[in-house]
């Protein structure tokens, strides 16, 4: 019986991460996912490895055995590879996505798949899904992923991800009048908020723009009015007020990756594989 690699490194980001959550992010998985890798090698094994206490994982004393193993395989096979493998030719892939994912799935699934391709040399962009979209007709990027825009030939749906008003957790609304926060147009998400207040007959205004997602989230989070956003903007202050102030249901947005022609085969298309793979992991939790 062989130990499979990804398995153990698996263990030490949840040893070393300190639970469920900050392993998944680590390994580009979903915390879901995270516990079935862990059950899958305890039952190849025969043996407890984690005491279970909510989503912390405490290692057993068979574990914090498998933890010591697994370290020094790993030092070995990754010396082992280092040292002996050609290396390889790199294969540039620009990649635009969008503000929404850049720091919470991003960070994790970028650097595991760096890991296990090293031959991908990655040249990320972080912005608006219009400008992923005109990045790849130009031929300046090979990958985009957009949320709400139109599904092209060979665009990837990924997910019906809920859209909601985000404000903050002490604000209360002032009126009718409802105050919006938003990037600049075009903006769908702008849109979509403008449209459901038109239909409602809710008036509105325009209080704040800014062209970072940090800028929205920080005037939000200030109470200067609400935003039109993913569940990934939740937290730090930020709460669904939908219901409270009455504002109008927004309903779904599909979540899409766009790959080039170059993006369709090899490295490349493992890139976009692993992307929806670990996309619809993530927001199926």
């Amino acid at each position: 019986m062989d130990l499979d690699t990804n398995l153990l490194r698996t263990v030490l980001a949840l040893v070393d991460g300190g639970g469920l959550d900050a392993a998944a992010q680590h390994v580009g998985r979903s915390p879901s996912a995270v516990s079935l890798q862990i059950k899958r090698l305890e039952d190849r094994l025969g043996a407890q490895l984690f005491d279970r206490s909510g989503r912390r994982l405490v290692p057993t004393r068979r574990g914090l055995l498998l933890v010591d193993y697994a370290r020094r395989i790993l030092r070995l096979n990754d010396d082992a590879v280092r040292d002996i493998a050609e290396p390889a030719v790199s294969q540039i892939l620009r990649v635009a996505l969008p503000q929404d994912y850049a720091e919470t799935w991003l960070p994790g699934f970028l650097q595991t798949f760096s890991v296990n391709h090293p031959e991908i040399d990655l040249r990320v962009s972080v912005g608006g899904g219009v400008d992923a979209l005109e990045a790849l007709a130009r031929d300046e990027v090979d990958v985009a992923m957009a949320l709400g825009l139109p599904l092209t030939e060979g665009a990837i749906p990924v997910a019906e991800v809920p859209l909601l008003w985000l404000g903050a957790d002490s604000a209360v609304s002032s009126g009718e009048v409802v105050p919006i926060v938003a990037f600049p147009p075009p903006c769908r998400f702008r849109e979509r908020g403008i449209e459901a207040l038109d239909r409602a007959g809710r008036p509105w205004k325009i209080v704040f723009t800014s062209p970072s997602l940090g800028g929205v989230r920080a005037a939000v989070r200030a109470g200067l009015g609400v935003t039109v956003r993913t569940p990934e903007g939740l937290g730090d202050g930020r709460v669904d007020v939908g219901g409270a102030w009455a504002l109008p249901p927004l309903g779904t947005v599909t979540l899409a990756v766009y790959p080039g022609p170059s993006a369709r085969s090899g490295p490349a298309g493992q890139f976009v594989d692993s992307a929806v793979d670990g996309l619809r992991q993530t927001l199926a939790t």
